[in-house]
């Protein structure tokens, strides 16, 4: 139904580049949001663990069909320092929403 599979050298190139671009804008969300808490930097088996359940989270996207993987967002550490508020179930609906 669906032809046979095909392998892109520019198409891995690029995803390879998005997956890159992605690690690091996560390892700045990590160190930001620590930042923005008045909280120590988190070590790096911390933030280890954060990219290795971000690329579990890819994989599991893929073998459901997602056309998404998962990834940290900047939008939660942008209210913290507009608002001051730290409050876990808040920024859950947040994210939810957007």
């Amino acid at each position: 139904m669906w032809g046979e599979p095909s392998f892109s050298v520019a198409m891995f190139v690029g995803m390879l580049v998005a997956t890159i671009a992605s690690i690091l804008e996560s390892v700045g969300d990590y160190y930001a949001a620590a930042q923005a808490c008045a909280v120590p930097s988190p070590p790096t088996h911390a933030v280890n663990r954060g990219i290795a359940m971000e690329g579990i989270g890819a994989v599991l996207c893929g073998l459901f069909g997602a056309g998404h993987a998962t990834t940290s967002y900047s939008q939660p550490t942008a209210m913290i320092l507009v608002t001051g508020v730290i409050y876990k179930s808040l920024f859950s609906l947040m994210i939810i929403k957007s």
